[in-house]
């Protein structure tokens, strides 16, 4: 997990990404998960809890540029479904906890997080120094069809060792 300031600031990675779970600014407005594990390869599932955000960013697609350092000449953003979150406050809480799911192995799609445990059991993790797995719901949410609600190719340019998108 890099610093997420550096790669909004365009402060590029210095290696390509093997497997990687990142959490990622959009605007200083908006947090989303991103990550390629169990991706083939050229492929990032992005975890956003609202999804409309995510699926049109520049800053997303140029940050996810920034970690692939790809050869290729373009790469995929599959946006995952995922958990929305109620209102519009907790994006950050809904990555974070997307990210310690993907850390522990476990598949956010069937997630249904307990929103209004959330804040006190990220307190409680900063407490013990140790993220855990976020409570869940008994209410298990419904499901899409596929775990993958849309698709973005991202073309890649490259200029001056800087990649850009279009």
């Amino acid at each position: 997990l890099k610093d997420p300031l550096i790669l909004a600031e365009k402060r590029w990675w210095t290696s390509g990404a093997d497997d990687f779970v990142q959490i990622i600014n959009l605007s200083r407005q908006h947090w989303v998960c991103v990550s390629n594990i169990s991706c083939p390869p050229g492929i990032v599932d992005v975890y956003d809890s609202i999804l409309a955000y995510s699926t049109g960013s520049v800053a997303l697609r140029k940050q996810v540029a920034a970690i692939m350092k790809t050869q290729d000449c373009s790469f995929e953003l599959r946006f995952v479904d995922v958990q929305r979150q109620s209102g519009g406050s907790d994006c950050a809480l809904f990555a974070i906890a997307n990210a310690v799911l993907l850390c522990a192995g476990q598949d956010p799609h069937l997630a249904s997080f307990d929103q209004k445990q959330m804040r006190s059991h990220l307190h409680c993790c900063f407490s013990t120094e140790e993220l855990t797995p976020f409570p869940q719901s008994s209410r298990k949410r419904r499901l899409a069809r596929q775990r993958t609600v849309t698709r973005k190719t991202v073309a890649v340019y490259c200029a001056h060792m800087q990649a850009t998108v279009g």
